[in-house]
């Protein structure tokens, strides 16, 4: 028999069992080996289960960012997101809301389900059309309200905003930073004023007119604060 290897010891053995691979206990492994060039390692380091959220910003945030352009890469952790969370919940509520699922079967396997499916795609106005979409919602909510980036998730997290909205009013003044934030004058000013306490200048009354464009520019808005502050000398 030829020897193809030769004198090479080092061999890359590769295993094949009968049984599928189960994403569920063997995450990792599936996931090496659907993106071999990624994990050149293997996936014994990988969780078993899902990928945990620190675990997901570390690969996003890679020095090479070999991670974050693949857009298959993404796709799938983003589908096993979705997917996982929606399994969660329903196995909890399999449990806490027996009556609304067994609801949920029967009215699926009835004879009517589809007619009243195909009318509603139809007419979807109609009375009988929003008194289903009302009933299946009430349903699929219990079930899709926690599942991350889905309409329901959006749509519990609505009310939220606007009671917020609400208890604290609207923003009046934002201030964003993004790197490189160590080149940014207005950032570095507002710093060094919090360190140096300087938003309030004991020695500016309103007494002295050398302080009286200070004092007005500081009810208007903090950037024309620095503003002023960087271009008048502070007098003492």
């Amino acid at each position: 028999m030829m020897d193809a290897v030769g004198i090479k010891d080092d061999i890359a053995v590769v295993r094949r069992s009968a049984d599928p691979i189960v994403e569920w206990d063997e995450n990792g492994t599936m996931v090496a080996g659907a993106f071999p060039t990624l994990f050149m390692m293997g996936g014994e380091m990988l969780p078993s289960g899902s990928f945990p959220s620190d675990l997901t910003r570390h690969l996003m945030s890679y020095y090479d960012g070999r991670f974050e352009r693949s857009v298959t890469f993404i796709g799938t952790l983003f589908n096993q997101l979705q997917r996982h969370s929606a399994v969660r919940k329903a196995a909890r509520a399999a449990t806490t809301h027996v009556k609304t699922l067994r609801k949920l079967g029967d009215l699926a396997n009835s004879l009517e389900f589809k007619q009243s499916l195909v009318a509603a795609k139809n007419d979807p106005d109609s009375p009988a059309a929003k008194r289903l979409n009302a009933g299946l919602l009430r349903i699929l909510s219990i079930v899709g309200g926690t599942v991350p980036f889905s309409p329901f998730e959006r749509a519990a997290t609505r009310p939220k905003l606007s009671a917020m909205r609400i208890r604290f009013g609207l923003p009046q003044f934002w201030v964003t930073v993004a790197p490189p934030e160590q080149d940014v004058m207005t950032l570095l000013r507002i710093a060094l004023l919090r360190k140096l306490k300087g938003w309030n200048n004991e020695t500016a009354t309103l007494d002295r007119r050398s302080f009286n464009g200070q004092i007005f520019l500081n009810t208007l808005e903090v950037t024309h604060v620095l503003d002023f502050l960087s271009r008048t000398p502070v007098q003492r």
